[in-house]
């Protein structure tokens, strides 16, 4: 009879000690500050716990607050993951910082290097029409001397022809020539001044900024759920 008593002294004392479980939680990406109530925990840290239902929270700069269920049931051993995104705010942000950092290249910069795009092409294309108004002067200097130095009417006709065709090519390829000279320094001077007035437009861009309040910090006093008869106070600014 002693012993049966003894036995149902100790039996509730026996359930309350099998009535727990451990979690810990993993955040993506690490440091992020993770409480449950008002208890800090650590990343990847083992924690014993009573069964039951707890809502874990994690926060972290530029992040959503996120907020998890879970459920612990006795002896259970249990992983907590939680993905915590960018939060919509600091997208909006992102998206006007990369707006402003492009209007800032395109005002301060744009103008400069369309201009030396077209520059580079130009000089290409007088290069080539440099060669061909060589090559149709030397042509026109040798037909004119055949013609004038032909016997034959149809030789002399002939030889007339090529040295009126090429004089045509010649005078063409030379006002060609002198149009890519003059639109290179027209688009200089457009450059120069288009620069000008984008820098000045540039400088009066506002560049957006960032700020936040920081969620699940300051100042607890806690119990410590690996020693009940301790307290633990937790400073997290």
């Amino acid at each position: 009879m002693k012993y049966n008593f003894l036995l149902i002294l100790f039996f509730p004392l026996f359930l309350q000690a099998q009535n727990k479980g451990s979690f810990r939680v993993l955040t993506q990406p690490q440091g992020a500050i993770i409480k449950l109530g008002d208890q800090t925990l650590e990343y990847g840290k083992f924690y014993d716990i009573d069964t039951g239902n707890y809502v874990i929270k994690a926060w972290m700069a530029k992040r959503e607050l996120l907020e998890k269920k879970i459920h612990v049931k006795d002896s259970d051993i249990v992983t907590v993951r939680m993905k915590l995104d960018y939060s919509e705010v600091y997208k909006k942000y992102e998206f006007k910082r990369k707006r402003y950092h492009v209007s800032q290249g395109v005002l301060k910069y744009g103008f400069g290097v369309s201009y030396l795009i077209y520059a580079l092409n130009s000089i290409s294309d007088i290069n080539k029409f440099k060669d061909d108004a060589e090559r149709f002067e030397n042509e026109v200097n040798l037909y004119k001397g055949q013609y004038e130095q032909s016997f034959w009417s149809n030789d002399f006709g002939f030889f007339k022809a090529k040295y009126n065709q090429n004089t045509t090519n010649y005078v063409e390829s030379v006002d060609a020539l002198n149009r890519r000279y003059r639109n290179l320094q027209i688009g200089a001077a457009a450059a120069i001044i288009t620069t000008y007035f984008g820098w000045k437009i540039a400088k009066k861009i506002k560049k957006p900024t960032y700020t936040e309040s920081p969620l699940l910090s300051g100042i607890t006093v806690r119990p410590n759920l690996n020693n009940n008869l301790g307290l633990t106070i937790n400073s997290k600014f």
